[in-house]
């Protein structure tokens, strides 16, 4: 099975969007989530964030962000190494369609609008080195 993934890259990172399919994860993924999920980092997020402690944890994590929004991993390209991950989730508003000279009556007409939410974290021990601003700059 193929999976269609979007990716880019910048000076210094690669952001490739998260495959669940077993062939294109990293070796060492599961591993790397717990690292980086480190107190410090998860401490001012949601509660499933915290606690990740072991590959199974950390697999289950996986799962639970990938299905809430887009995840990608973002790495350093020299070292090949995962330095965090950034979230991308889309949400849909239904508004009711206000129309100019028309505003007394009432009308089924909706519009929908979207918002972008976009979230990241980083290795702790990757604070402080503009990665943020790199791949920010880049989306």
């Amino acid at each position: 099975m193929e999976y269609d993934r979007e990716a880019f890259t910048t000076a210094r990172l690669n952001v490739e969007e998260y495959c669940p399919v077993a062939s294109c994860v990293y070796d060492d993924l599961l591993d790397q989530v717990v690292a980086i999920l480190s107190p410090n980092v998860v401490k001012s997020l949601p509660p499933y964030f915290s606690h990740v402690t072991s590959p199974q944890l950390a697999q289950h994590w996986l799962d639970k962000v990938s299905a809430e929004s887009r995840l990608f991993i973002i790495s350093h390209t020299e070292q090949a190494r995962i330095i965090g991950f950034l979230f991308l989730y889309q949400e849909s508003l239904v508004e009711p369609l206000i129309q100019p000279n028309r505003v007394s009556e009432k009308s089924d007409a909706k519009q929908i609008s979207s918002l972008a939410h976009i979230g990241y974290l980083l290795n702790e021990a990757d604070w402080g080195q503009g990665y943020a601003t790199e791949f920010l700059q880049a989306l």
